[in-house]
């Protein structure tokens, strides 16, 4: 889009032979089109100069042809240096205003090239029009085939999901992406609110911003400094609260919006009062390594549900902290209706001797999946328990499960007894967890195999198993016993 028009505004601007005052009126409508969107624009030079210098000249009754050109030279060549960020209905505007100048008294060689450059233009519209409409559709078929099987379908806004051309307008650094997301939010309330109620704004921010920018594991590989990612961390939590009201305001029926972090769960070694709250203390305090800062539950998500960071991280990491005013609290506390948490495992601690939380190991042997991540179902009965009393919201299990070794056995079926009985450790667990809390669902990941970030598809999360080469669906054991689980809405955990 943007290369489009800078090779509109070029062509334009180099139309030869007896430049008319329309071609300087043009060129100012053009210039105050952008002005009055001053915001959209990164920057915009002397482009109010040379609109003024413009009006001027086309006042002058006496100002003569060489005057007149170079006067919209001027404004057009501010144009292009201004449009790195045009949008699709900008270059709809400019298009129209150079076919007023298709008539106009200049070189057959310079109208044959605009007439060339239009059309170019015209295409960029068509392809991007066309391939919006074809993504509104895939989603909106997706929609409504959920919806006539009685699946009730959720959307989560971003699962790290980055548009390119954001990310080199500095993404998650620039204090901008509150309002790109938000205006996001609204289309998508705008095109699916009618048919979805219930939409998550972020996934998992820990993982995007530490994973992605501290530790450089994720894409896009980068180690930044500490300070840099805080920054991200507070725009992210600044476009969350943005997306909330952008949801809310085109809204076409009530929502239920929530917000889906994750977190390592710490659980108690016993149920001894005192390793409960040992427990209790370390899961919601902040890391020792400040290397690793992200993986944290109070810094992402006492901000958005108690209106304010921990002290506990304004202290030990000040050094780091972007300025963080009244208005982004207000911001990113903006009222939501349920929490969603991704757990996956997590570690046992105690209380120690010297009255600190202290960490209990595992034993040797002890079950872990294909990605050796540990198999600990008691995550499932405290993490919600200790974060549905910090936080008192509604709590959704919005990730969890595990990494199989799956094959395709020589009866043409897939086995996975380790995954079966994996879910029904962890499903018992939040059992227990839903008779003392507010718990409106859990979501299992995944329903197929799928891309895992760095893992690539060498780990398989589904309950389907999907060979790559051929596409082929095969339903694991696992799909046929999570079939029953639902059916019975876990009656036999």
């Amino acid at each position: 889009t943007t290369n489009a028009m800078t090779d509109l505004l070029a062509a334009m601007n180099s139309l030869e032979q007896g430049v008319e005052k329309t071609h300087l009126e043009i060129s100012i409508k053009e210039a105050e089109k952008v002005l009055v969107r001053a915001d959209k624009y990164s920057s915009l030079g002397n482009l109010e100069e040379a609109v003024a210098n413009g009006k001027a000249v086309l006042a002058n009754e006496d100002a003569d042809q060489e005057t007149v050109s170079a006067a919209a030279t001027a404004i057009l060549n501010e144009l292009r240096k201004a449009v790195k960020n045009a949008d699709l209905s900008s270059l709809e505007s400019l298009i129209k205003s150079a076919k007023k100048l298709q008539n106009g008294n200049y070189t057959s060689n310079s109208l044959a090239k605009l007439d060339e450059v239009i059309k170019a233009a015209e295409a960029v519209v068509a392809n991007k029009n066309r391939t919006a409409k074809e993504v509104n559709k895939a989603y909106s078929d997706l929609i409504d085939a959920l919806i006539e099987n009685n699946i009730e379908p959720y959307i989560t806004l971003y699962h790290w999901e980055l548009p390119y051309e954001l990310y080199k307008k500095g993404g998650w650094m620039n204090r901008d992406i509150a309002e790109w997301f938000g205006e996001y939010a609204g289309l998508v309330a705008e095109r699916f609110s009618d048919r979805v109620t219930h939409f998550f704004t972020l996934n998992e921010p820990q993982c995007f911003v530490g994973l992605g920018f501290l530790t450089g594991v994720h894409a896009p590989g980068l180690k930044c400094p500490v300070r840099d990612t805080f920054e991200m961390a507070h725009n992210a939590l600044r476009a969350h609260g943005r997306a909330v009201q952008m949801l809310r305001q085109h809204a076409k029926q009530p929502l239920t919006i929530g917000y889906a972090p994750t977190s390592g769960i710490i659980y108690p070694a016993s149920d001894r009062p005192e390793d409960i709250e040992a427990a209790r203390k370390k899961y919601f305090s902040m890391p020792e390594d400040d290397s690793n800062w992200t993986w944290n539950v109070a810094w992402w998500s006492d901000p958005v549900l108690l209106g304010k960071y921990p002290e506990e991280g304004l202290k030990k990491y000040e050094k780091y902290l972007p300025k963080i005013t009244e208005e982004d609290m207000r911001l990113i506390s903006e009222p939501i209706d349920v929490y969603g948490q991704n757990i996956y495992n997590g570690r046992a601690f105690r209380m120690g001797a010297d009255g600190n939380p202290e960490e209990v190991g595992r034993v040797p042997g002890a079950g872990k999946t294909a990605v050796n991540w540990p198999v600990t179902p008691e995550c499932l009965y405290w993490g919600p328990k200790f974060l549905y009393e910090r936080y008192k919201k509604p709590i959704y299990i919005t990730e969890n499960g595990m990494a199989c070794h799956d094959v395709v056995s020589l009866d043409q079926r897939v086995h996975d007894p380790n995954r079966i009985d994996f879910l029904a450790r962890y499903l018992h667990e939040l059992k227990r967890a839903a008779e003392e809390i507010d718990l409106r669902g859990y979501f299992q990941w995944s329903l197929m195999d799928n891309f895992e970030w760095e893992k690539g598809y060498a780990e398989r999360f589904g309950i389907v198993y999907v060979d790559f080469e051929t596409q082929e669906r095969i339903l694991k054991d696992s799909a046929y016993w999570y079939r029953d689980v639902i059916q019975t809405n876990g009656r036999d955990l």
